[in-house]
């Protein structure tokens, strides 16, 4: 990329180095660079000087074609996963809520039926030995969200359908509590 003429390239390396690495870089016009940098020198303290050094020595020991095998690596390693816990949730959780699977990234949201607020059964999930984000944490202001997001990225593979279960199991008991009065004979999620 000739950054000397117009072309601005912005990007981020989490999901190609590992998941939660905050390390980005770009290419740009140098008077576009000066002001980026001088507007990132007052919107960030500091970036983690290890971090950088980590991504620089990374890149520098693959070069670009490495860089572009690793690339292609992760892409079908997240699409394992993806797919796995895709698989995971039409069996177990179908009749629970709908979701979209995703071309990209290592997250899938969710949005459960019968049920307002996500939070409210967060801590029911961790004790069942499953996490997620509720959807509020994304929202502005306190509201209730029927939405969570799955991450996939960094659980085991052949641990995916049993975070599931455990996940289904914690909704269905969060349904089931918020029933006032149970008749007799009747059936529950």
């Amino acid at each position: 990329i000739d950054s000397k003429k117009e072309a601005v390239v912005s990007t981020q390396s989490t999901g190609v180095l590992c998941p939660g690495f905050r390390v980005g870089f770009c290419t740009a016009p140098p008077e576009l660079v000066a002001y980026m940098e001088r507007h990132y020198s007052v919107a960030m303290l500091h970036s983690c000087n290890l971090s950088q050094r980590v991504a620089a020595s990374f890149f520098e020991s693959i070069g670009v074609e490495g860089f572009l095998e690793h690339t292609k690596q992760v892409t079908q390693y997240y699409k394992s996963q993806r797919d796995t816990i895709i698989s995971a949730l039409d069996k177990h959780m179908s009749d629970l809520g709908t979701w979209i699977v995703p071309e990209a990234g290592m997250f899938i949201w969710l949005k459960l039926n019968d049920v307002e607020d996500t939070s409210a059964f967060a801590k029911l999930a961790m004790d069942n030995g499953v996490a997620f984000v509720p959807g509020n944490s994304f929202a502005k202001g306190d509201v209730d969200s029927p939405y969570l997001r799955l991450a996939f990225s960094t659980v085991p593979q052949e641990r995916l359908e049993e975070a599931v279960i455990r996940l289904s199991a914690s909704i269905r008991q969060h349904i089931r509590d918020k029933i006032p009065e149970r008749k007799a004979g009747s059936v529950l999620p």
